[in-house]
């Protein structure tokens, strides 16, 4: 498992996609708090509350970037040389979940630096509720680790690109709920609102603590178990000649 960790952490770092999406959110974080401060008394929107709203539209993004590095596995026939010398279709499955929660990990980790960090010592955070940003942060790493088993599901069984445009598509169409909910009062679309992680992330808000964390915790649980073990499932019987 750690030679597979450490080969995984090996090609990421030569993974050209992923430092410049790194480097781009940390020069996004940073203009973004000089645009919020050379606008802070015609702005409208409080510092802080893109902090969440960003994430959850980086994450969309960075899908695209996991699909691009796991179907290089599948190009390279990296997978089949790894099975070849021994190592077990579980350690592979596992520690490609453990480098795609770390490319999703970091990216937050580098938006949070630049943007809500950096942003505190020029801008006024009178107006964040550190309960709420605190609360909001851990609910927040639950759904990115659901994210990242949803994107590992998707491009380990369609073994291309393509798994991570189809992460993306899924989450896109998922958003339509919140525009259902707004039009139709029904409890099946509050439901689907708690339960993805992307839309419990679309409403957090570092200004107002989540109303039902634990909730929001064990769907994001839920719905990794699913998907690692289907995914596992499915990888398992796969022929890869």
């Amino acid at each position: 498992m750690i030679n597979l960790l450490r080969s995984n952490m090996m090609r990421l770092r030569k993974f050209r996609a992923f430092k410049i999406e790194i480097i781009c959110v940390f020069i996004m974080g940073i203009v973004t708090v000089f645009l919020e401060k050379m606008n802070e008394d015609s702005f409208t929107h409080p510092y802080g509350e893109s902090y969440f709203q960003m994430i959850y539209m980086l994450l969309l993004v960075v899908s695209m970037i996991v699909g691009g590095y796991i179907s290089k596995d599948y190009v390279d026939n990296t997978i089949r040389n790894k099975i070849s010398i021994g190592h077990k279709r579980l350690d592979i499955f596992i520690a490609n979940h453990i480098t795609t929660f770390y490319i999703y990990f970091l990216t937050v980790v580098t938006w949070t630096i630049s943007y809500l960090f950096f942003g505190s010592f020029i801008l006024n955070t009178d107006k964040i509720d550190k309960e709420a940003l605190g609360v909001g942060i851990i609910v927040m790493l639950f759904a990115v680790i659901s994210f990242s088993g949803i994107s590992v599901f998707f491009c380990m069984t369609v073994k291309n690109s393509f798994g991570g445009a189809l992460t993306g598509a899924f989450f896109y169409v998922t958003m339509f709920v919140q525009i259902f909910e707004d039009i139709f009062d029904s409890k099946i679309f509050d439901f689907f609102i708690d339960f993805f992680p992307n839309l419990q992330m679309a409403y957090l808000s570092p200004f107002e603590c989540d109303e039902k964390p634990l909730l929001h915790i064990i769907y994001s649980i839920i719905i990794f178990v699913v998907s690692f073990a289907g995914g596992y499932r499915i990888f398992r019987k796969t022929d890869l000649n």
